[in-house]
């Protein structure tokens, strides 16, 4: 019988979008996330944390995409303009457009281990912590896309202080010491006993 762990996550949130042709580029969240569509559906193009080398190259600030209707009656597109940029440089968002990569990024993107999944109303979607996600929204008969996620802490965390130009390396999470020590997945070793993943918990940034 497995373990009854679901009482030990930590909750960190609960998110609601409600829109209608929306995207969300190819990025990766810091949490646990349970995610539960509601109504139309969503394309999730996933690629593995082992991609992240491939795909990172330095802080950048985030660019949105706007939906922009084709005159002639076409289906449309998502465009990125100059003014869509964020003020704050992230390192869990994508390099390039791993549908159209330039030049310099070609053997990157040809090495990546992407998969497309589509997620129906009443379909629940868990996607780990470092896991890349694109997400395009695929609204229902009256233009309605409605989905939620429950967000929790990560098993895992990359600590690194903000300077670092890359992700660093991934580590247990501290937070959940107990609940491994408890299911028998803690180590033996004299270095899982030391306070150092803790102090630099306390000491690093865990956000992007």
């Amino acid at each position: 019988e497995p373990p009854a762990i679901g009482g030990s996550l930590l909750f960190k949130r609960f998110d609601l979008w409600l829109g209608s042709r929306t995207l969300s580029t190819l990025h990766f969240d810091n949490y646990e996330n349970l995610f539960v569509q509601l109504v139309g559906a969503k394309e999730f193009v996933l690629l593995p944390p082992s991609d992240t080398a491939r795909l990172v190259d330095g802080r950048l600030r985030k660019a949105y995409a706007t939906w922009q209707a084709q005159e002639e009656g076409g289906p449309g597109t998502f465009r990125r303009e100059r003014d869509g940029l964020s003020d704050e440089a992230v390192l869990n968002y994508a390099a390039y457009d791993i549908d159209t990569p330039g030049p310099q990024y070609a053997a990157q993107a040809a090495g990546l281990h992407r998969s497309t999944v589509v997620v129906q109303a009443g379909e629940v979607l868990y996607l780990p912590f470092g896991w890349w996600h694109q997400v395009r929204a695929l609204p229902g008969e009256h233009g309605l896309c409605a989905s939620a996620a429950a967000f929790y802490e990560p098993f895992f965390v990359r600590l690194q202080p903000r300077s670092m130009p890359r992700p660093g390396p991934v580590v247990p999470n501290p937070k959940y010491r107990k609940l491994c020590e408890r299911l028998g997945l803690d180590s033996d070793s004299e270095e899982a006993d030391t306070e150092e993943p803790a102090a630099l918990a306390r000491n690093s940034d865990r956000a992007p």
